[in-house]
């Protein structure tokens, strides 16, 4: 949080030695906006940190360049050739881009959050008319409780069960439980989440200031602040002298931190980074591949861990779907009275018992639950029955009459 941050910060940089304090290192904003912003520059602040909504960050970067004081922000990136700003949160749009090639949508919705900026969605529109992508946006800024339930509603009835979420944690955790509570997490669905842990960001803006104040320090620059400590309001504004000294040791910290290399460009963006592409499926989480300016989408290996696949399969329960059929998969005439595989029997029925018997496993009979084999839908590009049971994680073997 922005409050360990600071605590962070005055454990790592220790001010005692310097005769003109900086009042404002230590001031973490959540949201900035006009008058906390001149109210920090008027206490003669060195740098400032915080968050902004796009309504403001037009005028905060206005401020700091002309004042030539530093903001240092892990909000969403935006477009500027404002040396004072910099900017912690990599571009994703790019990455993004990759990871739906990955997995071949040609198909999917587009779920975003307009107060982050329209520069992802832009990229994604463009992307879509150059392959013939067939995108559906939605915005969510302004999306009620009921407002979601009619949404995720209409996904259904259209049988769009891709979806790209692109919100900040908050309103994705909001949109994550949806999903859950109404169960769009099941047969088919699929989702990528571009997002980026905003806590660690925010732990590495901190360590940038504390390692760039130490280094003028250690090379005895003098950054104190005399005279007048300025006017936001002030027409004209008159910049700080030591402003563009903050600015270049700023943009010269190079160090691994939470998010990865910590390192920015002339222009204050992030630079030489990677980004990790992780996959969760029924059988937990997995690194599937990475990604970086360079080598773009790179995917890794799988560990399939085959040493320890009979101990695996020893210790679970697995589901194994079938259908009913004459005379493959029958139910008893008194299947009442019975529980479990034993209200079932046929050829297949005992197929299974004897594979299991074979490999060494422990399994439950189950009947597919729309009560087909399975065929692909040429719109969606998903399976049902049986085979898309099995192919989504329900199930783990199948048996039939095929």
């Amino acid at each position: 949080t922005s409050l360990s941050a600071a605590a962070y910060f005055r454990e790592k940089v220790n001010f005692d030695d310097v005769p003109d304090k900086p009042p404002g290192l230590s001031a973490l904003i959540p949201f900035l906006s006009v008058p906390p912003v001149c109210s920090q520059f008027s206490k003669g602040v060195y740098a400032i940190f915080g968050f902004y909504e796009r309504r403001t960050v037009n005028m905060l970067t206005s401020f700091c360049g002309a004042l030539h004081v530093c903001f240092i922000t892990p909000s969403f990136p935006v477009e500027t050739s404002n040396q004072f700003v910099l900017q912690l949160r990599p571009e994703l749009q790019d990455a993004l881009i990759s990871v739906i090639e990955h997995y071949s949508w040609q198909k999917f919705v587009y779920i975003y959050d307009a107060d982050r900026g329209l520069s992802v969605l832009q990229k994604v529109l463009d992307t879509a008319a150059e392959k013939n992508w067939q995108v559906t946006a939605v915005n969510i800024l302004t999306t009620t409780e009921e407002g979601y339930r009619v949404l995720f509603q209409e996904l259904q009835k259209k049988k769009e069960r891709l979806v790209v979420v692109d919100c900040e944690s908050e309103r994705l955790n909001i949109i994550l439980s949806k999903i859950i509570k109404l169960e769009k997490n099941g047969n088919g669905y699929h989702y990528i989440l571009a997002n980026m842990y905003t806590s660690a960001l925010t732990y590495d803006g901190v360590r940038v200031m504390a390692e760039a104040f130490q280094n003028l320090r250690r090379q005895r620059i003098d950054i104190s602040r005399r005279g007048n400590a300025g006017d936001c309001l002030a027409n004209p504004a008159v910049p700080w002298g030591q402003g563009i000294d903050i600015q270049r040791a700023l943009q010269q910290v190079r160090f691994e931190g939470l998010s990865g290399n910590v390192q920015f460009n002339e222009k204050g963006r992030r630079t030489n980074y990677t980004l990790h592409v992780i996959e969760m499926k029924h059988d937990g989480i997995r690194k599937i591949g990475y990604w970086n300016e360079d080598e773009k989408l790179v995917p890794v290996a799988i560990d399939t861990q085959t040493g320890n696949e009979s101990t695996s399969l020893q210790n679970r329960t697995y589901i194994v779907t079938t259908i009913l059929e004459d005379p493959y998969v029958m139910l008893k005439k008194n299947a009442n009275q019975f529980e479990g595989n034993e209200r079932y029997e046929g050829y297949c029925v005992e197929l299974a018992a004897e594979i299991a018997k074979h490999v060494g496993y422990h399994y439950r009979l189950e009947i597919v639950r729309d009560g087909k084999y399975g065929a692909r839908d040429p719109d969606t590009k998903t399976w049902n029955g049986m085979v898309g049971e099995l192919v989504y994680g329900v199930s783990f073997p199948l048996v039939h009459c095929l």
